[in-house]
């Protein structure tokens, strides 16, 4: 294979890596046996991290995530909606399956023969691109349909989110400070503005990822900066009926400086080579093509003067938001919760916390005094009726006679 025909592909591969991250998130690193029972939060993949920080990461995903619920509320019904996510989730389990594969494939092709030493790709994004060319490349239109397969799952990522973007600003931002009501050509402009800018600021984007390490790493660790204080604030509201709206921002503000402080500071580390991470061992002996050998080979080890906090997994920084927002909301809320507090309406409460919510024997009480009074108001209107009718007929009677 050419190099030229290979970095020719690379170019536009990389352009959707941002967007494609489980995908191309390939970092040659599967959970080993001796570590995957660890509790330690500083290891980087395990079962209990993958399970615990794996499962708050989805629920924001299919349960809070702005670009999910506009689709649910797309559907008619909440049936519809549980089947559709139902479906969605089978097909997620058969992408991230399909990914776990194709991450071992590349790992038992290149491991005595790595791409990254030898300089043939420059990062790790590149190894799948790089194993499509060299098992399919002389197969006419099968390096096509990859690349049209990986522009079409970006470009879908990318519209539903500028599309959900747009809507979150229109409504949010723009028409509660509006005293007239905006045009349909005013609502048009507004959206499309949205959509142009956060476009090219994804765009722009691209040049500073690729210098940010694995594109998964990277989106979960910035992913959660937003994401874990959201989930926090929905399961206070739904969980938690004593906390007001002045403990639920300030806590989504701890959260969010918090995870952000954590994010960003592990982020700047890994760029700057400070912080690294064990990878499987690999060689270049069984290598069919000339390169220039490098002559260090020892990888970088674990930086001690790099903070504690920062070597926190990545997987865990969902979770880490949410239970901050939720313990922020629920001492602020205390602190000042005043003695005449609205009642919860018990709609905006989980069914689970429903059934333990106090009745509320005061308004059942004024409901049955105001039933009785409609009862006996009822009763006496129609004496009334009954007496004047009885009236009237003497009336005509007497007339008569």
């Amino acid at each position: 294979m050419m190099r030229n025909d290979y970095h020719f592909v690379e170019f536009h591969f990389r352009s959707c890596s941002y967007h494609a991250q489980v995908t191309l998130g390939l970092d040659l690193e599967l959970l080993d046996l001796e570590t995957m029972w660890d509790v330690d939060p500083t290891v980087r993949h395990t079962v209990w991290s993958l399970v615990f920080g794996g499962s708050c990461m989805w629920l924001v995903t299919n349960a809070v995530d702005q670009g999910m619920t506009q689709r649910y509320m797309a559907l008619g019904t909440a049936k519809q909606a549980s089947m559709a996510l139902w479906i969605s989730t089978i097909g997620v389990i058969v992408l991230i399956l399909t990914s776990c594969y194709s991450g071992m494939v590349i790992f038992a092709t290149y491991h005595d023969c790595d791409p990254l030493t030898s300089k043939l790709v420059q990062a790790k994004d590149q190894l799948l691109p790089l194993l499509v060319m060299n098992t399919l490349g002389k197969m006419p239109g099968i390096p096509g349909m990859f690349l049209a397969g990986i522009f079409s799952a970006a470009l879908s990522t990318l519209s539903t989110g500028l599309n959900s973007m747009a809507g979150v600003v229109l409504e949010d931002f723009c028409k509660p400070h509006r005293k007239k009501p905006l045009t349909e050509r005013q609502m048009n402009i507004i959206m499309k503005t949205v959509v142009v800018v956060a476009g090219l600021m994804c765009i722009s984007l691209v040049f500073v990822v690729e210098k940010l390490g694995t594109v998964l790493q990277m989106m979960s660790s910035l992913g959660g900066i937003a994401n874990g204080p959201l989930i926090g604030v929905f399961t206070a509201g739904l969980f938690l009926p004593w906390v007001n709206s002045k403990g639920v921002f300030i806590g989504g503000l701890s959260g969010l400086g918090f995870v952000a402080w954590l994010s960003l500071g592990a982020q700047a580390a890994i760029a700057s080579n400070r912080l690294t991470f064990p990878t499987k061992p690999v060689s270049v002996e069984g290598c069919t093509y000339s390169f220039v050998s490098q002559n260090s080979t020892t990888t970088v080890p674990l930086d001690t003067e790099v903070f504690a906090v920062y070597r926190l997994s990545y997987m865990w920084y969902y979770m880490v938001g949410c239970v901050v927002t939720i313990l922020v909301s629920v001492v602020v809320s205390l602190l000042t919760q005043t003695k005449d507090v609205s009642p919860v309406d018990p709609k905006l409460l989980s069914p689970l916390i429903r059934r333990f919510m106090p009745t509320k024997k005061k308004d059942k009480l004024g409901a049955d005094i105001v039933l009785i009074g409609m009862k006996n108001g009822f009763e006496d209107s129609q004496k009334e009726n009954a007496t004047s009718e009885q009236s009237s007929l003497q009336i005509n009677h007497s007339s008569t006679t």
